[in-house]
């Protein structure tokens, strides 16, 4: 039998349905699974945990040393195999490889999730071309919500360029069978049957994401009695000076700044008639788990003109499209919608959502 450590340095509801569907999945396989945590989760899954302090002390630093520590832990657990689920320091990687005297008995694969930070960072894609080329290191995933447009950006780019890399769509993180609930009736468990059109922002709020740019539109938007706008999600994620104090005097826009469970967040997004994903350029091909679940919810989106949103929404009718960064083109695209009766058909959402990776082909592709 297979001996598997995976290693998640992060923390966070979207760690946490990663991991408990990837251990179940690699499980039913006859894989056994060992897990390395660098914060506390709350999985629903049982698994052998390996307790390192040192890992979990360097891990929120970003030290290579971290590395040395997993290097370590899977010679004395004889494990096969080591997983790292999402790899942002691929030169940190690198360096620990390239300096440790450990016998390497195990092989390495990791996560990708889009290609943002490899287009825009040439040490990232350097060091990954490194990494790529070390004889132990046996697969990538790279996450997308369309693998072919991200392999035809890496070949114009020249990065992953290697057999070891697997282009793969981000898969479903939630259970589908939560999204069987119709439009009226999440409307009605939340209260929002009154609330004429909703445009929902689901999600962090990072300035790559331009939740600021939304709230410019929606404030320019106020004279629409019957469209109002939903803001759900922590704003002490913020990279930028961000206040909610600052929109208090916007009677269209609620915000929910907390936490909400898997089902409630499942409801605002049936809810709603529109997600919208006002991205800046930072996001160009990058990925979405809010992209994925509105499919699942059947409710059209609001795309910027980016790859690789821009195809998806395209290819399969999923919504529209403005102008990446443009308040006015954002706030136009709304009222089009707004005024429009059209309904996307889904038969739609269903042609992308049967193309996404199974969990089930992600465990043998490792």
């Amino acid at each position: 039998m297979k001996k598997f450590l995976i290693v998640c340095e992060h923390s966070g509801a979207f760690y946490e349905k990663y991991l408990t569907q990837l251990i179940k999945s690699l499980q039913e396989i006859d894989v056994e699974v060992l897990l390395m945590l660098g914060k506390n989760m709350n999985l629903n899954i049982q698994v052998p945990l390996i307790e390192n302090k040192e890992f979990r002390y360097l891990s929120s630093n970003y030290d290579e040393h971290r590395f040395l520590e997993v290097f370590r832990e899977a010679k004395n657990n004889k494990i096969t195999h080591v997983h790292f689920c999402r790899l942002l320091d691929p030169q940190r990687l690198y360096i620990a490889i390239m300096t440790t005297k450990v016998a390497f008995d195990f092989t390495i694969s990791f996560g990708v999730f889009g290609l943002a930070e490899y287009i825009r960072r040439s040490i990232y894609a350097n060091y990954m071309e490194k990494l790529l080329k070390i004889d132990f290191i046996k697969s990538v995933l790279l996450h997308s919500i369309d693998p072919k447009v991200a392999a035809k950006v890496c070949s114009s780019k020249c990065i992953f360029q290697s057999d070891k890399v697997n282009f793969i769509f981000d898969p479903i993180y939630e259970n589908p069978n939560l999204y069987n609930m119709s439009t009226e009736h999440a409307k009605k468990l939340l209260k929002l049957k009154d609330k004429g059109t909703i445009v929902l922002f689901f999600g962090s709020y990072f300035y790559s994401k331009g939740p600021d740019l939304l709230l410019k539109a929606a404030e320019e938007l106020a004279h629409f009695e019957d469209l109002n706008f939903i803001f759900i999600g922590n704003t002490k994620t913020a990279s930028f000076d961000f206040q909610i104090s600052n929109y208090s005097g916007l009677k269209n826009v609620s915000f929910i700044d907390n936490f909400v469970d898997d089902q409630t967040a499942i409801n605002y997004m049936i809810a709603s008639d529109l997600v919208a994903l006002p991205y800046r350029r930072f996001y160009e091909n990058d990925t979405s788990g809010v992209f994925v679940q509105s499919c699942l919810a059947r409710t059209p989106l609001l795309v910027p003109d980016i790859s690789p949103f821009k195809n998806v929404v395209e290819d399969f009718q999923l919504g529209a499209t403005f102008s990446c960064e443009s308040v006015e083109s954002l706030k136009n695209e709304i009222i089009n919608f707004h005024n429009s009766s059209q309904a996307i058909s889904v038969s739609n959402y269903a042609k992308y959502i049967n193309k996404l990776t199974s969990w089930t082909d992600i465990a043998r592709l490792l």
